[in-house]
């Protein structure tokens, strides 16, 4: 009975943790950043805009309205990518795909294989495969993501360099 309830638990950090107690984490995680930003969405979309007369008042503004606005941002950005992921089905897809490949030559396909009547390891196959994934990943998923992510990025600047601070925190200084 003892080694059915440990293969349930994982050690994590010598903590001892389960499969329900991974779940409960991952979401706390998600949910974490959006009830930090609900506060301020309102006055996010307050246009209350002009450009920065200089570069140090462009920092100031940037550092306050990053502090208030930061978790706003980080939303957009995420949202952004869940777009992206969305609208490239296909390459959500292939990315599964070639995890799902990688995970069976690595971890359960352990043979040597016989190409041509020359025979490659387990050894090579792995570095292979983890070769041809990384390929795959840098080329093929990595810029749909990045590209979003880039928005997401130049919209936060924008909005943090162009959005004048409440007055209270002007008030508070910097």
């Amino acid at each position: 009975a003892s080694n059915a309830s440990n293969a349930s638990n994982a050690k994590v950090l010598d903590v001892t943790e389960s499969m329900g107690d991974v779940s409960t984490r991952l979401i706390k995680a998600v949910r974490a950043p959006l009830t930090r930003a609900a506060p301020t969405w309102k006055s996010m979309g307050v246009m209350k805009f002009t450009c920065p007369s200089g570069a140090r008042e462009a920092q100031g503004r940037m550092r306050k309205n990053a502090r208030e606005f930061g978790y706003n941002y980080l939303v957009v950005a995420l949202a952004l990518c869940a777009w992206s992921a969305l609208s490239h089905a296909f390459t959500v897809v292939l990315a599964l795909g070639i995890f799902v490949g990688h995970h069976y030559v690595v971890r359960v396909r352990n043979a040597p294989i016989d190409v041509g009547g020359k025979v490659f390891s387990a050894k090579t196959l792995g570095a292979a495969t983890t070769a041809a994934a990384a390929c795959a990943y840098a080329l093929i998923i990595l810029p749909a993501f990045l590209s979003a992510l880039a928005f997401g990025v130049a919209f936060a600047v924008t909005h943090a360099v162009m959005r004048v601070p409440d007055k209270a925190d002007e008030d508070e200084g910097g």
